[in-house]
């Protein structure tokens, strides 16, 4: 893991964590992640095909809007590959032991 991607994972703290969801807050940052994994029975999520990971970026502002990144495991980030920032969230999620491809 690069040393950002290392610095990130170190700021995120877990706020809520079950089958469904794993939040992560930054308070530095000011802002959350959260992770969707393939197994999520929430009915809200637009995931368009089943075995995508959703990170969510949600700035604690409402001057930022929501970033969705959709998540291939072999692959990474659709939009933005390997080096995406979410990479941070996926990786501190597997180090609490939750698998977020699941």
């Amino acid at each position: 893991m690069s040393d950002d991607l290392a610095a990130v994972a170190l700021r995120l703290r877990p706020a809520r964590m079950n089958d469904n969801e794993l939040v992560f807050f930054d308070h530095q940052r000011h802002e959350s992640w959260i992770l969707y994994p393939p197994r999520s029975r929430y009915t809200f999520l637009n995931r368009p095909l089943p075995n995508l990971l959703i990170v969510e970026h949600r700035p604690w502002t409402t001057s930022v809007p929501t970033k969705q990144h959709l998540i291939r495991l072999p692959e990474g980030c659709v939009e933005h590959g390997i080096a995406c920032a979410a990479q941070a969230a996926i990786r501190a999620a597997a180090a609490l032991g939750w698998d977020p491809f699941a």
